[in-house]
C-alpha cells in the first residue's frame, strides 16, 4: 500500500512538472530513486528558468543601450542617456559617466591621465556637476588605474570623503564602478550608487556593456579627430566643404564586370567595411538577389548608354549583418582617364524608407478609421484631443473639428463620457499596458449604448507614454442578447432545480438501505443536477429488493425516465416477484409506457440497464437478475483460487424493441453467509476516463475487481471513502462522463 501511495504521489509530482508547475513539492525518502531524480530535475528546471530570465533581462538591456548608441554622436548627451537608462534598470539612485584621457606610462601602475565627469543623473533628474580626477585618485581614479570593476558594500564611516563623484551627505550602501575598456584601452567609466545591493546579474550586464560603450566612445573620438584634421588641412575652403559633404555618401568605381575598383573611406562609417576588405570583389554577397540583379542591369545600361545616369534602390547587408536600404546613382566615366570606370554615388536611405513606410501605414490606418463603424479617439497625456473619426458626430452631434479644438477639461460632452475617458487615461498613465473594458455611452438621442473600449498606449522614441488611442465598439445588441440568454438560462435552471426536488422526493434515501443492511453504502454522484441513474430499495416482510438502475442518457431526459422506472418498480414489487420476474415486468411496462413499437415512435431504443437483487434478510437467500450490469460477491471465507464471484446478467436492456428475439431475464440464486459482501453499480464508474496523462483510458471493471479484492478487509465506510477518492483522483481535471451509482452490502 505504501509503495502504491509513493508511486501515485511521484506520478502526480511528475505530471505537475510536465505542466510547468515548478513550485510543486514532493517529500521523497533517501531510497526513493525516482522521486529524488524528479526533485533534482525540478530544481534544474527552476534554475534554468532563472538563468533564462536573467539572460533575457541582459539581452533586453544591451539592445536598449544599443539603440542609444546608434542615436547619439556627442559624448555628453550619449553619457547622459546611458546613465538615465541604466539607473532605474539597476535599481540605483545615482549614476555618473566619465571620459578618460590617458597619457602613456612605463607600466600599468605608472599610467597617467585625467578622468572627467560629463554626465550625472540622480533621483530621477539630471545633475549638472563637473568633477575631474587623476589616475589613482579616489575610487574613480583607482578604477581607471586598475582597469577593473570596483564593487563596495557596507561603506564604512571612514570612506565618507571618498572622491567618487556621487557621494554627498547621505552615504549609499552599495557602489559599483565600471571601466569602459576595448582592446586593452580604457575610454571611460560608469559609476552607480544605491541603497539596494547590486547582484551578479547587474555585474554581468555591466561587463557586457563595457566594451560596447567603449567602442562607441572610440568611434566618436575618431570621428571628431578626423573632422579636426580635415579642418586643419592647409587646402582651399572649397575642397574642405566638398569632403565634408561627401562624408554622407559612399563614392565607388566599378569595372564593366561589376568588380569594385575603388571605394571612398566613408564606406567604413556608412557600411561598416574597410575599403581594402571589399575592393576587388563584387557586391553579390552583400546585396539582396533582387538588388544585385538591378545593379547588373545598371552596368549593362551604362555600357549601352554612356551619356545617361541610372538610379536604383536595394537592400544591403552591412558588415555587422544589419540590413539597410541604399540608393545609388551610376555614371559611365570610362572616358575620364582618372576614373576609367562606372562611378556610383551611394547614400543610406533606410530612415527615409522607414518614414515613407510609416506614412503609408498611417494613411491606411487613417482611411480605415475614417470609414470604421467604431468610434476612434486619440488623446495625448495632457488630455488634448489629437484625432477623432466622424462617428463622434453620429453619437454626440459634435463635429470632429470642434472636438480637436478641445481637451478633456473643456469638451462639452456628457459628463459620464468625460469621466470614464479620464479614468481610463489615469489608469494607463499609472500602468501603460493595453486596457480592455466596457462603459455605458449616452447618445444625443437620449439612449444609452453599451460600449466595449480598448485603450491602447502609444509611446514616443524614448518609450515615454505620449498618447492613448481609444477604440470604442458598440456591443449593445450583444449585451441584450447576453441578457436574454441569461434570463432563458435562469428559467431553464429553475426548471431543472425543480425537477431535482421532484426526483429527490421520489427516489429512496440511503438511510433506507442502512435500515435494512446496517453494513452497507451507496456512492451516488450525478453528472448533472438531476440524474439518469437511480437506486431502488423496498422491504417486503423478510425480503429486501435492492437495485441499481442506469437509464438511457443523463441529465433531464435520464431523470424523467428514472422517475417513470422508479414508480413502475414500486407497483411491481407489490406482487412479490423474484428478481428476474421484476425485470421482465419492468421491461413490459417500460415498452408500454413509452409506446415503443408503435408507428411514429421516436424512442425505440430508450430504456435502462439494471442490477436487481432480492435478498432474504434472515436466511441469506440471494436472487439476482441483470440487464447489461454484473453482480460481484466477496465471500468472507473465500477460496484464494476463486477470490471474487461474478454474475454477468443478460446482454439486453430493460425497454426498447431492438432485440426482437429476446427471452425472459435469467434468474441466478445463491446463499450468503454472514460477512459476505455484494457489489453492483451503473456504468458511470467503470466508464470514467482519466488516469495518467499518457494513458487517457477508462477505469474499467478489471480495476474495480482488483480494488474490491485488495480492500476486502476495509470496513464498509472506509471502502466507500476509498471508492470515492479513487475515482476522483482518476478523473483529475477531466469532465465526469456519466452519472455514478455504486452500491455495496455486507450481509
Amino acid at each position: 500500500m505504501r509503495q502504491i501511495n509513493v508511486i501515485e504521489k511521484t506520478s502526480l509530482f511528475a505530471e505537475k512538472i510536465g505542466k510547468g508547475q515548478l513550485e510543486s513539492d514532493l517529500e521523497a525518502e533517501e531510497d526513493d530513486v525516482l522521486g529524488n531524480a524528479l526533485i533534482k530535475m525540478r530544481d534544474n528546471l527552476k534554475q534554468q528558468a532563472i538563468e533564462e530570465e536573467n539572460r533575457n533581462w541582459i539581452v533586453k538591456g544591451v539592445a536598449d543601450i544599443g539603440n542609444i548608441l546608434r542615436n547619439h554622436n556627442k559624448v555628453n548627451e550619449l553619457g547622459y542617456e546611458i546613465i538615465k537608462s541604466l539607473v532605474p534598470k539597476l535599481n540605483a539612485v545615482q549614476g555618473g559617466f566619465y571620459t578618460v584621457k590617458e597619457e602613456d606610462g612605463n607600466d600599468r601602475y605608472s599610467r597617467k591621465g585625467s578622468i572627467e565627469q560629463v554626465a550625472a543623473f540622480a533621483y530621477n533628474r539630471r545633475k549638472y556637476t563637473t568633477k575631474t580626477f587623476e589616475f589613482g585618485q579616489g575610487l574613480i581614479g583607482q578604477c581607471a588605474l586598475e582597469m577593473d570593476i570596483i564593487h563596495r558594500k557596507e561603506i564604512p564611516n571612514e570612506f565618507v570623503s571618498i572622491t567618487s563623484g556621487l557621494i554627498d551627505e547621505k552615504k549609499p550602501t552599495d557602489i559599483i564602478i565600471v571601466p569602459l575598456i576595448s582592446e586593452g584601452k580604457i575610454y571611460g567609466i560608469m559609476e552607480f550608487a544605491g541603497f539596494d545591493d547590486f547582484d551578479d546579474r547587474h555585474i554581468k550586464f555591466l561587463k557586457e556593456l563595457s566594451e560596447i560603450i567603449a567602442r562607441s566612445l572610440f568611434n566618436i573620438s575618431t570621428n571628431e579627430h578626423t573632422l579636426k584634421l580635415l579642418n586643419e588641412v592647409n587646402k582651399s575652403q572649397e575642397r574642405t566643404e566638398k569632403l565634408l559633404a561627401n562624408a554622407s555618401e559612399v563614392i565607388s568605381i566599378y569595372d564593366k564586370s561589376g568588380t569594385l575598383k575603388y571605394v571612398s573611406p566613408s564606406v567604413e562609417i556608412i557600411l561598416g567595411y574597410e575599403p581594402n576588405e571589399i575592393v576587388g570583389t563584387t557586391d553579390e554577397s552583400r546585396v539582396s538577389s533582387e538588388g544585385f540583379s538591378e545593379l547588373k542591369e545598371i552596368f549593362k545600361k551604362l555600357d549601352e548608354f554612356p551619356n545617361e545616369t541610372f538610379t536604383a534602390q536595394y537592400t544591403y547587408r552591412r558588415a555587422n549583418g544589419e540590413e539597410i536600404w541604399l540608393e545609388t546613382t551610376g555614371r559611365n566615366l570610362y572616358n575620364n582617364k582618372a576614373i576609367d570606370g562606372f562611378l556610383f554615388n551611394t547614400t543610406d536611405i533606410t530612415e527615409r524608407r522607414r518614414a515613407e513606410e510609416q506614412q503609408r501605414e498611417r494613411a491606411k490606418m487613417q482611411a480605415l478609421s475614417e470609414n470604421s463603424p467604431d468610434l476612434i479617439v486619440r488623446i495625448d497625456i495632457q488630455g488634448h484631443f489629437s484625432y477623432v473619426n466622424p462617428v463622434i458626430k453620429t453619437l454626440t452631434g459634435i463635429e470632429p473639428s470642434v472636438v480637436l479644438q478641445n481637451s478633456l477639461e473643456t469638451i462639452e460632452l456628457d459628463k459620464v463620457i468625460v469621466d470614464k475617458w479620464t479614468e481610463f487615461k489615469n489608469q494607463l498613465e499609472e500602468n501603460p499596458q493595453p486596457l480592455a473594458t466596457e462603459m455605458v455611452f449616452p447618445t444625443i438621442e437620449g439612449e444609452e449604448l453599451f460600449m466595449e473600449v480598448n485603450c491602447i498606449p502609444e509611446f514616443d522614441t524614448n518609450r515615454e507614454l505620449e498618447s492613448i488611442l481609444y477604440v470604442i465598439h458598440d456591443i449593445t445588441d450583444a449585451k441584450k442578447a447576453e441578457k436574454a440568454i441569461k434570463v432563458a438560462n435562469d428559467k431553464v435552471m429553475d426548471s431543472i432545480n425543480y425537477a431535482r426536488r421532484i426526483q429527490s422526493s421520489i427516489l429512496p434515501k440511503d438511510h433506507l438501505l442502512t435500515a435494512m443492511f446496517p453494513k452497507s453504502f451507496m456512492l451516488f454522484k450525478p453528472r448533472d443536477i438531476v440524474s439518469g441513474d437511480y437506486p431502488f430499495f423496498v422491504q417486503r416482510g423478510d425480503w429486501a429488493y435492492v437495485a441499481a438502475v442506469d437509464c438511457t442518457g443523463h441529465g433531464v431526459p435520464g431523470a424523467l425516465l428514472s422517475i417513470i422506472g422508479s414508480l413502475l418498480m414500486q407497483e411491481i414489487v407489490k406482487t412479490d416477484p423474484n428478481a428476474a420476474e421484476l425485470n421482465d415486468q419492468l421491461h413490459a411496462k417500460v415498452v408500454k409506457a413509452l409506446r415503443q413499437g408503435e408507428e411514429g415512435s421516436e424512442n425505440e431504443r430508450d430504456g435502462m440497464d439494471i442490477s436487481t437483487c432480492k435478498i432474504h434478510m434472515k436466511d441469506g437467500t440471494l436472487e439476482y437478475s441483470g440487464a447489461h450490469r454484473p453482480l460481484y460477491i466477496l465471500r468472507k471465507d473465500h477460496n484464494p483460487e476463486e477470490d471474487l464471484e461474478q454474475f454477468k446478467g443478460d446482454k439486453y436492456p430493460i425497454g426498447g424493441v431492438q432485440y426482437r428475439g429476446r427471452t425472459n431475464f435469467e434468474l441466478f440464486e445463491t446463499k450468503l453467509d454472514r460477512g459476505d459482501r455484494i457489489f453492483f453499480f451503473s456504468d458511470g464508474y467503470p466508464d470514467q476516463f482519466g488516469g495518467p496523462f499518457e494513458e487517457e483510458k477508462k477505469f474499467g471493471p478489471k480495476r474495480i475487481r482488483k480494488k474490491l479484492i485488495k480492500e476486502r478487509d476495509f470496513e464498509m465506510p472506509k471502502m466507500l471513502e476509498s471508492l470515492d477518492t479513487t475515482i476522483s483522483k482518476w478523473q483529475g481535471d477531466k469532465e465526469q462522463m456519466d452519472d455514478i451509482l455504486f452500491i455495496g452490502i455486507e450481509y
